[in-house]
C-alpha cells in the first residue's frame, strides 16, 4: 500500500486486514509522512518518509478543499491558511 500521510491508521489498517483476509500473502505499507501523535488503531506503517508533527500540511498533492495540492513541496499550514482553505466548502 502506498499512501502520502499516516495519520489515525484506521484507513491503512482497514485496507490491509481487506487485502489479507482477500488472500494476499503479505501486504507492506509505505506513507510519506507518519503523523503517530494523532494514531488511533495500533499500525505502524513499513517504510516511512519522515515522521510528521501533529500539524496541517499540504502541498506534492494533499490538500485542504482541493487547495495548496499543486504546491512543488510539502508546508505546514499557517491557522490562517487552513481557515481561508475551510472556509470555501461553507
Amino acid at each position: 500500500m502506498v499512501d502520502d500521510l499516516c495519520d489515525s491508521g484506521l484507513t491503512l489498517e482497514t485496507v490491509r486486514d481487506r487485502l489479507l483476509a482477500a488472500g494476499a500473502a503479505s501486504v507492506k505499507s509505505v506513507v510519506l509522512l507518519d503523523k503517530k501523535a494523532r494514531r488511533k488503531v495500533d499500525f505502524v506503517p513499513d517504510y516511512v518518509g519522515m515522521d510528521c508533527p501533529n500539524q496541517w500540511v499540504a502541498g506534492m498533492g494533499m490538500d485542504t478543499n482541493q487547495i495548496y495540492r499543486g504546491l512543488d513541496q510539502v508546508v505546514v499550514l499557517k491557522e490562517d491558511a487552513i481557515k481561508r482553505a475551510l472556509a470555501l466548502s461553507k
